[in-house]
This record gives C-alpha cells, structure tokens and sequence, in this order.
C-alpha cells in the first residue's frame, strides 16, 4: 500500500505539511441547565444523540476558562469541534449563568443530511414557541417578528444540515436585523469563514484545540476519581492525546482501574490505554453512518493532516475529522488516529511502517523536518528520527516545541549512543529527570583544543562532552563541570573562527548549556559570554531563553539596566503556550520579579511570584527562583513564612542542593538575613557556622551582616572588607558590603572613612539602580550616614516595617571549651567521664559547668540542653568538636 497509497495522496492532493492534533470521538448531550423562568425553550429531544457515559464529576468537564467567553457583548458564539470534546457542557454552562429573564431558544439536533430549508423552518418555530408546522416558512422578517426582548438561540450540531454555510448566512442576516438576538452554535464541521465572523459586532469562536484540557485540568479530571496525577504524568498524556476530553476522561477511569497512570515513561501509551482507544476507534467505525466510509478512513489514518478541498464534507460533519483554526487544515484527533492506525495494521494488506517511512521522506524533500521527523516516530524508525534531528534540530524546537520534547522522550536508550545532538537536546530539556554522564575527557592545552576543532567530528566531540558537563553538574560536581565547559568554549571559539554558519544552530544550543553551568556554579561573566553568542546565532527557541537567561544573570548582580535591556529583547521573541512555555519564561520572571523588588514594589513581585508558583522538580534554577521568593518575603517583613518556604524548597531538592552551586550560597545568605529578621541571631549564626560560611561575596556579606546586628562592628568590618574587595563580588553584593562598612566605621567612630563607603555605595546605586540593600541597613546608620555626608540614602529604601529589629540583636555565643563541654553532657557523659576525657579534675569540670549555666541562664543539665537547643548551639557544639 504505502508507495501506491502515497501516490494516490499526492493525486488527490491529501498530503499536506503541518501537524498538531486535537479532540476524540463521542459527543455528549448532558441535560440542558437553563434558568427555571425560561417556561417557552423550545427544545425536542435530539434525532441523532451518541452519549458517551464519562462516569465523572461533569463539573470536571466544564472548564471554568470558558465560562466568561459568553457575555453580554457577545451575539454570536461558535463552540466546533468533533464529537467528544465537550462542546455541549461548555453551552449547558453559559446558558445556566443567563439571566432569569433572558429567552432561551434551543434548536435540536437535525438529522444528518437534512436540508437547509427544513431546518430554518424548525428554526422559525422554535422562535414562535410551537412546535407545529402549519404556516412556517421562514425568512428573516417572520424570524424577527418572533423575537420580543432579549433572546438567546442555540443550534445544537448544525453541522448536520446538507447546506450548513447557507444556514449560518441567513441566521447573520437575522442578528443584523434583531439586536435583542444572541446565537450560539454548536458544530462538527466549519460553517462560517473568518470574514462572516468579522463582519459580526461581538462574536467567539471556540475551536477544537481550545476545547481540549490543559495539563491542569487533565490533573483536576483525574482527581474526581480518586487519582493523584503527578504533573510529568498529566504532560506526558497531554502531548499524546493533546488535552482531547474524551480519552482524557477515558485515561482516567482506566488509571482508576489500573492503579497507575495510562503514559508510560517514554510518553507511550500503555497496552491496556491503546486497547481502549482501539476499541473506541472500531465503535466509531461500526457506526451505520461511518461503515460506508470504512476503508477510506483507514487508508487515511498515517495522514496527519489533510487537504480540506479533497475531503469529503460528511466526514468532518460526522466528527471523524477537525479543522484547525490556525491553517483550516483538516486532521483526525489524535487519540482517534492512534485507534485508527492499530486498526489500519491488522486490517490492511500493505505495511502500514513503510507507508509513515514514505510520508517522511516526502515531507523531508518538501523540506518540512519537523513533520518528518514525526512521521518517522510514528514508524518508529528511530534511526531516520536521530538522523533528520541531528540535521534541523533548531528550526523542530522552534516549530513544536512539545513534539519535539514528546519525540525525544520516546527514543529508546539503546539508539541515543549514535545521535549525541538527540542526547543533549534530550538532556537539556527534559530537566533533571535526565542525569547523563557520557564518557567525553577533553585534553587541557589550547594546542590540543585547537586541533580538535579543525577535525571532522569537532562537533560531535564538542556535544558529548556538553552532555557530560551537564551529567556533572546535575550530579553537584560543579567545580569539574565548569572545567569541562571551559574548555569546551575553546573549541566553539574555535568552530566559530573557521566561518561555518551551517553549525550555528548546534552550536547556540551548546553554548546555551554552557552558560546554564556557568550561572548555576556562580561564573557570571562566563555564563553572560556563552548567552551572548547564543542570542546572536541562535534559532528563536535559543534566543528568547538566551535573552530571560541573560536578563536574570544581571538581575543576580543587581545591575538593573541590563536586566530591563533583556527582559525588553525577551518580550520580543514570543514563547511557546503550555509548560515548555512556562519553563522558558521562568528565568526572565525570575527577574522582573527582582526588577520590582529593587523598586520596592512589592505588590508586583508578588504577582509575578504567584504566576509562577513553586517551581517544579525537574527545574535546575529552583534555587535561584526560590531565592528570589525569600527576598520577597524579607521586604514584606515575613521572615518566617519566608523560612517556612526555603525550608519546603530545600526537601524537595535536597538532592541538588549542592554547596559549589550558586544556588546554595544564595539561599544560605538569605535564609541568615531571614533569621536576623525574625530576631533569631542563634540561629543565623549557626546557619553560617554549618555551611563554614568564611569565604564566597555574598556568604561575607551575610555573616557581616550577622556581626554587625549582633553589636561587633569590628568582626563586620573585616567580613564585609573581604567581600568589597573580591574580584568574584557583584554590584549588589559590593553595594551591601560597603554600607555595611560605613555602618561599622561610624560605630567604631571614623566618620571618613564612614563616608567613603557611603558615597561610593551610593554611586554604584545610582549607577546601576540597585536599591536593595539600603533596605537592608537599619534607620539609625542610614540617617546618620546621610547627615553625615550630606548625600541621602534613596527614599525607596524607607520600607515600614524596617527589614530588621531595632538596636542590637541579643546572641549567645560559646567558647570552644564551652561548646565542647555541652557537646559531653548532650552525649550524657557523667562529671567523672568529662574530667577523665579532659584530664582534669570533676571540681574543676562542675566549675566549667555553673559557668555555662549561667550563660544559658539555666540551673540543670536538662534545662542546658534544651536552652541549647532553642539557640541552635547544639549543631554548633558538633561541628566544634569535629
């Protein structure tokens, strides 16, 4: 079948580029909601009804994003799409929201193949209220006489009259004659072109891809039958069935049954799930009015769009075929294809494979990759899937993000070994689900990195050992991943210096991963080289994360022109809907919510916060995002809910939270300063004593801080001055540092120097609009330090309630002696064992002890321990000890 098939495509002119799918098969006619008052509906039971018993929560179905779409602006809504994509519980809901008042008219479903003036003339009674059909001939002036105050009008499945298009002309000439007149129809097929819809003054359209379920809703489907579905699992099932309502609600009761989700790993459906579709598909089939179709519809199945012009008009009318709104190309729904190709193997005579196998060669020489490389995946011929993507990987990213992320998911392992530009885009989108950790050793000269990328395979060299950066750092080896990347940036400088523009895309890619281990290890000017060099050469995917990447690589350092530069060249480059899209947006969200944090607009923040939730698991700048969080929750002066979230955070990616990464040095300083906040100096310094917080800017900067609130100007002086003077500190963290030392010098009583930090802060503030950290310094040393060097502190700084408690922080701190001697009474060693061990005698121990004692303001052993406890001394005592 397959060469003879695809010539007969090509003939009648079937085959066409583009793919997407949408909604399944089974329409469902639940009860009509209308209000009570509306005595006059004219409404006949359905001629032509097929129920589909969904066995769930229909309010599950209804999908609340619709339910404002039909409002009182509206005169015309369409609702399309093939059966079983929800369309009547989308109008059952509008209607049910009408006013009491509100004339509700509702047309049954006519006969398929009933003609145009038979319906108008069931139209035409049902505006006069009877159901006799003596005297009904309709035109547009009987129609309007019978329409008196404000009416609603629905016509169930007018897709089933023969002239469908020459209905909706006349029903367009009725709402310009009547303005007290709202339609709403329902349809298989498409009846009215985009400039009929224009031409009418308030009017929607619900297409078949709205219709389907979000990755939200597919959980929310889930959950009324009882079926916890984890986020991976309901985007697994959305990219096979696209969100189509029917198998949605077929995949969860059958989840219910099974006792676990119907996608597995690799995004497939398993047995069980495609039997039923199998069966849903024959069903459809067996239908008195599909079975004349039968074999065209299954020498159709490996089409994954269709020419409209050679489809004939009753199989869209039936449901079996959807047009999209994007391209007016006709497709079948996707869950139904999956049934119809399982069919499709058993029932016809030629190899279904092969004839997939011909469509991607078609639609490769038509030069639409994207399109091949899924035909190909539907064959599963994984070797011609590897080859086309390692070619036009960027413009398949660029064209369907979520079908390139579902091909990658489904290549088998065994087949990755030879296709390293599959393994790294897998890599690096599936998140940290993906840990490779190929073998790749680069050599360390500049002579042998050269001589690498003049060869042949400096590409596939170069790739693997990306793939192997990436392994290392999600592992926490950061320190040996930015080794690697290093000189893995050698040899792309290298490629780029030869002047071959056909590997820029694979190329940006890299470098886009690159940069990613770059930020996450803290290497800023490294990681802002690599995003640089992706923007320029990148395809569209490359440049907008390149550009969100780049804007939150500024916002980190606190140089806010920069930031707003990239958010602006973000927001030009237009990202993908769904999870992928969200994933891309997050790190440019990440910083516009610092963008509003450095204004001190808090309300702001807060939303762009609340739009990106908690980040998922398999996202790696968790970290960073949850940093960005904890700040938000230190300005609102909510230090322990702020705590309460890092600590969530910090479960969830225990495994991630690795010291060498920036992340970790991020949450570690704002969790002291949210400590400090919360008048908890103990525990900020134990904080800082745990991760032996005595090198790294910002970790200088938090235990600075800590020394300074706790009344040791003298410790915050020489903390901060090792951060100032670092080459690794930023513009915020150098901005901090210093007011922190113009704060220590005015205590220790040296205005000049007081004064040259101060005005050199405020320079770098001004500068690169970075005003956090005047926050962050208390009323009294901002008032003085302004008084005395007659430049005012910015007036967004003035934050109320201040970030931090007035006046000194209280804090007990033990000598090594002392944390040693309640290590031994924690372990419950006896006055005798203590002086045995310290060789000393139990005189002298119970000395050492009344001491400590009373330094804990506490009288017994037990209450020592717990005190300590409370002050968080015990985890400080162990690492004495040690």
């Amino acid at each position: 079948m397959s060469r003879r098939m695809l010539a007969v495509m090509r003939k009648r002119g079937l085959h066409r580029r583009s793919f997407g799918v949408s909604a399944l098969t089974g329409d469902s006619h639940s009860s009509l909601h209308t209000p009570a008052e509306n005595g006059r509906n004219f409404r006949h039971q359905p001629l032509l009804t097929r129920r589909m018993p969904l066995g769930i929560d229909q309010s599950a179905v209804f999908r609340s994003r619709f339910l404002d779409e039909f409002n009182d602006g509206v005169r015309l809504a369409v609702v399309r799409g093939p059966e079983g994509s929800g369309k009547s519980t989308v109008i059952d809901a509008w209607i049910a929201r009408l006013e009491p008042r509100t004339r509700v008219v509702r047309i049954p479903e006519p006969v398929f193949g009933c003609s145009a003036a038979e319906y108008l003339n069931t139209v035409l009674r049902g505006l006069r209220g009877t159901g006799s059909p003596q005297d009904a001939s309709f035109s547009v002036d009987e129609a309007a006489s019978a329409i008196d105050g404000d009416l609603v009008m629905v016509l169930d499945q007018l897709g089933n009259c023969v002239d469908a298009p020459a209905v909706g002309a006349r029903l367009l000439e009725l709402l310009r004659r009547c303005s007290e007149l709202s339609v709403i129809v329902e349809t298989r097929a498409a009846i009215f072109d985009a400039v009929e819809l224009a031409a009418v003054d308030g009017h929607v359209e619900i297409g078949p891809e709205q219709l389907c379920f979000t990755v939200e809703e597919i959980i929310a489907v889930h959950r009324t039958v009882g079926i916890e579905l984890g986020s991976e699992a309901a985007e697994r099932l959305h990219r096979l069935i696209n969100g189509e309502v029917a198998p949605t609600v077929l995949a969860a009761r059958l989840a219910k049954q099974l006792g676990y989700p119907v996608v597995d790993l690799r995004g497939g459906p398993v047995p069980e799930y495609l039997a039923r579709l199998s069966a849903t598909a024959e069903a459809v089939l067996d239908r008195n009015d599909v079975s004349p179709w039968r074999k065209v519809v299954l020498e159709w199945a490996p089409l994954r769009t269709i020419n409209p012009d050679t489809v004939p008009p009753a199989l869209e009318q039936l449901g079996l075929l959807q047009r999209r709104s994007r391209d007016s190309l006709v497709e079948y729904p996707a869950a139904l294809r999956m049934g119809l190709l399982q069919i499709a193997r058993r029932e016809l005579d030629d190899d279904v494979a092969e004839t997939l196998d011909a469509l991607a060669a078609s639609a490769l020489a038509e030069d639409n990759a994207t399109e091949a490389t899924l035909y190909a995946c539907d064959a599963e011929n994984w070797t011609v899937v590897g080859e086309i993507f390692e070619k036009h990987f960027a413009r398949i990213i660029d064209e369907d993000l979520a079908g390139a992320v579902r091909v990658l998911q489904a290549f088998p392992d065994e087949h990755r070994e030879s296709f390293p530009v599959v393994q790294a885009a897998r890599s690096s989108l599936i998140g940290l689900g993906e840990m490779p950790l190929v073998v790749a050793d680069l050599p360390t000269t500049d002579a042998d990195l050269a001589a690498i990328a003049t060869s042949e395979e400096a590409m596939s060299i170069a790739t693997r050992a990306t793939i192997r950066a990436l392994g290392l750092r999600r592992l926490g080896y950061y320190g040996e991943a930015v080794e690697l990347a290093e000189r893995i940036h050698r040899i792309l400088d290298d490629v780029f210096e030869m002047n071959k523009p056909h590997l820029d895309a694979q190329r940006s890619m890299l470098r886009l991963t690159l940069a990613t281990t770059f930020q996450l290890a803290g290497r800023y000017s490294s990681a802002a080289t690599q995003l640089l060099y992706a923007f320029r050469s990148g395809s569209s995917a490359v440049r907008r994360k390149s550009a969100g990447v780049l804007a939150l690589n500024w916002a980190l350092q606190g140089d806010m022109p920069r930031t707003v530069q990239w958010l602006r060249a973000g927001a030009d480059q237009a990202h993908p809907p769904g999870r992928w899209g969200t994933s891309m947006r997050l790190p440019g969200d990440c910083a516009q919510a610092l963008c509003h944090l450095e204004r001190f607009d808090l309300d702001a923040a807060r939303q762009v916060l609340d739009n990106l939730g908690e980040p998922e698991f398999r996202e790696e700048r968790w970290a960073l995002m949850a940093y960005v969080r904890a700040l938000w929750s230190l300005l609102c002066g909510e230090p322990t809910e702020g705590l309460d979230w890092l600590d969530t955070m910090i479960q969830q990616h225990r495994h991630y939270y690795v010291p060498e990464s920036l992340g970790h040095r991020l949450i570690t300083a704002v969790r002291v300063d949210l400590h400090l906040a919360a008048g908890d100096a103990n525990a900020a310094v134990a904080v800082l004593d745990n991760v032996q917080a005595r090198s790294g800017p910002a970790l200088l900067v938090a235990r600075a801080r800590t020394e300074l609130l706790t009344g040791r100007p003298d410790a915050a002086l020489a903390a901060a001055s090792g951060a100032t003077h670092s080459e690794e500190t930023c513009a915020r963290v150098r901005i901090d540092a210093m007011l922190i030392e113009a704060a220590a010098h005015v205590s220790g009583g040296d205005d000049d120097a007081a004064t040259q930090c101060w005005r050199t802060a405020c320079r770098i503030a001004e500068r690169c609009g970075c005003y956090l950290p005047f926050a962050l310094l208390g009323s009294a040393h901002r008032d003085r330090l302004s008084e005395l060097t007659g430049v005012s502190a910015p007036a967004l700084a003035a934050l109320q309630p201040p970030v931090f408690p007035a006046g000194s922080l209280a804090v007990v701190r033990l000598t090594p002696r002392e944390s040693e001697l309640l290590q031994f009474i924690s372990q419950g060693l006896t006055l005798t064992a203590i002086a045995k061990n310290q060789f000393v005698s139990p005189n002298t121990v119970k000395t050492q002890l009344r001491s400590l004692y009373r330094k804990l303001g506490v009288n017994t052993r037990e209450q020592a321990l717990a005190q300590a406890a409370r002050l968080h001394l015990l985890d400080h005592a162990d690492m004495q000890v040690s």
